[in-house]
C-alpha cells in the first residue's frame, strides 16, 4: 500500500447555488428507482391520465385497477368512453433489477387465462413499464420477431419450479384447450415502454416539476401585442385615457389615436402600458398551462396589489404619476417564492399593475374631492 498527499479538491463546476442551499438534485429516472411499488404505480397513472389522455388524447378515460384483484391490470386506457373492450394496459412492474424474463412469465399467463376465461377483454395493447425496464433477455422476446411463447410454455410445464400460475388454491395447467388458446396467442400486443420515454412524456405535463422539482419545464412563449385593442383590455384602457384626458384637459384623446403612435409623451407611454400589459397576460396564460396544482396566477396579483396599493392610493400632483410611481414600486417589490418567480421581469411586474387596473382594483383619476393637481 501506498499514500499519496491528495491536492486540494476543487469545487465540482456542476455545482450551483441552489445545490448549496437545498443539496444535489437526482435525476428523474432516480427518483423513479427508488419509489416503493405503490408510489411507482401512482406515477404511471398519472403520466398516463395527464399526457396520454390530457395532451395527447389517446383515451376517453383512464382507470387504476392496482391492487388484489387487477387481473393483471395496473392501470388501463379506455379509447372510447362506453366501449370496455376497446383499451390498452399498462402492467407496472417494480423490481429492484431490469426485469428478466422469469419475473414476468406469470403475467403473461394471468393474461392468457384471464382473456380465456372472458374475464377480461383481451388489451389492444399490453405495455410493460418498470422502473429499470426489462433486462435484454426478456426484450428480446418481446421485440418483433422474437419468441416469448417457447419460454412460456417450457416454464409452464416445468413442476420441478412450482405452479407458474395459482387461481385460489388450483395449479393453472397448460392443457387442452387452453393450451391451444394460448399457442394462438398474439404475444405481439405486448410491448416494453422504457421508463426514459415515460419521464420525456411526463415532462410535458403540468405535474413535472411538483413530482421532480427543478422549476417549470415549459419556456415561456414571446410576447405578442394585439395591433388592435382588445374588448378583454377594454378597462385598463378606459383609464389610461382617463389619466391622460384628466392632466392635459385634452377630451379629444382616444385610444385608437394613440394606438401604436410615437410621436407624444402620451401616445408611447399608452403603447408601453400595452405591451406590459399583455407580457403580463402571456405569464398568466402560461400558468394556466404550466403551474402544478395547488399554485395560481392570481397569488402574484395579490401580492403586487398589496406591495402597490398604498402607492395608488397616496397623493400626487397629476393622476400620470399616481401610474408611473405605482408601476415603478411594482418592478422593485420582493415577491415570496412561487414556480413564476423566474419568470416575472420589470416589465411583467409593470403590466400586472395594468391587470388590476383592468379588474378596477386599482384606480388611477381620484374621484371627485381627491387631489390630483
Amino acid at each position: 500500500m501506498t499514500l499519496s498527499d491528495v491536492t486540494r479538491p476543487t469545487t465540482p463546476p456542476e455545482c450551483t447555488a441552489e445545490q448549496i442551499l437545498t443539496g444535489p438534485r437526482l435525476a428523474p429516472k432516480e427518483y423513479v428507482e427508488g419509489y416503493s411499488a405503490d408510489k411507482f404505480e401512482e406515477f404511471i397513472e398519472e403520466w398516463a391520465f395527464f399526457y396520454l389522455k390530457e395532451i395527447c388524447g389517446d383515451y376517453a378515460r383512464v382507470m387504476n385497477f392496482g391492487g388484489a384483484g387487477d387481473r393483471g391490470r395496473d392501470v388501463i386506457g379506455y379509447v372510447t368512453e362506453n366501449n370496455p373492450v376497446i383499451c390498452d394496459v399498462y402492467q407496472c412492474k417494480h423490481y429492484k433489477d431490469a426485469l428478466a424474463p422469469g419475473d414476468f412469465y406469470p403475467e403473461l399467463a394471468k393474461l392468457c387465462k384471464h382473456v380465456y376465461a372472458k374475464a377480461i377483454p383481451r388489451p389492444r395493447n399490453l405495455f410493460v413499464v418498470a422502473p429499470k425496464d426489462v433486462g435484454p433477455s426478456l426484450g428480446d422476446m418481446l421485440a418483433p420477431g422474437g419468441d416469448i411463447l417457447t419460454p412460456l410454455k417450457k416454464r409452464w410445464q416445468d413442476a420441478s419450479k412450482g405452479p407458474l400460475l395459482t387461481i385460489g388454491k388450483d395449479a393453472v395447467k397448460l392443457e387442452g384447450d387452453f393450451e391451444k388458446f394460448v399457442n394462438d396467442f398474439d404475444f405481439s400486443i405486448v410491448k416494453p415502454k422504457p421508463i426514459l420515454e415515460v419521464i420525456n412524456e411526463f415532462r410535458q405535463t403540468h405535474r413535472f416539476a411538483q413530482r421532480f422539482g427543478g422549476g417549470l419545464t415549459k419556456p415561456l412563449p414571446a410576447t405578442t401585442v394585439p395591433a388592435s385593442l382588445l374588448s378583454s383590455e377594454s378597462r385598463y384602457i378606459e383609464q389610461l385615457i382617463a389619466v391622460y384626458i384628466h392632466d392635459s384637459g385634452d377630451t379629444t384623446i382616444n385610444a385608437n389615436s394613440l394606438l401604436g403612435s410615437t410621436t407624444t409623451t402620451v401616445s408611447r407611454h399608452f403603447n408601453r402600458s400595452r405591451e406590459r400589459f399583455f407580457y403580463a397576460e402571456t405569464i398568466r396564460e402560461f400558468a394556466r398551462e404550466s403551474l402544478p396544482d395547488g399554485f395560481e396566477f392570481s397569488t402574484i396579483q395579490d401580492e403586487v396589489h398589496d406591495g402597490v396599493v398604498e402607492v395608488a392610493e397616496s397623493e400626487f400632483s397629476t393622476a400620470i404619476e399616481r401610474v408611473n410611481e405605482t408601476t415603478r414600486t411594482a418592478t422593485c417589490l420582493v415577491l415570496g417564492e412561487h414556480p413564476l418567480k423566474p419568470y416575472l421581469k420589470v416589465q411583467s411586474l409593470s403590466g400586472i399593475c395594468h391587470q388590476l387596473a383592468n379588474d378596477d382594483r386599482l384606480t388611477w383619476v381620484r374621484e371627485s374631492g381627491g387631489k390630483d393637481g
